[in-house]
């Protein structure tokens, strides 16, 4: 079950694409941020996602998207990424 609905990507993100697509680049936001966090056993569900986590999906998102539309090298895992998630990730992983 995803974490990040396709209706906050659309609001959040400002972007809209069809559904399979827009599922496709959340599924691989959430699993790079999941990856980062070092956390593949979370237990959150859509509801109990802390917010600072849910920014950081779209952020990812939208900045994957970016790479498909732009000539340029794109970080996934921007300083605004690392600052929004610093307080879940692990001190002992970085």
């Amino acid at each position: 079950m995803p974490l990040v609905s396709l209706d906050t990507l659309r609001f959040r993100g400002k972007v809209d694409y069809a559904d399979a697509e827009m599922a496709q680049l959340l599924a691989d936001a959430e699993a790079t941020v999941i990856d980062y966090l070092k956390r593949p056993d979370h237990d959150w569900t859509e509801e109990t996602l802390p917010g600072e986590v849910r920014a950081a999906i779209v952020r990812v998102a939208v900045l994957m998207l970016d790479q498909t539309t732009s000539d340029k090298p794109v970080q996934f895992i921007d300083e605004g990424v690392v600052a929004l998630l610093e307080r879940h990730r692990d001190p002992a992983l970085r």
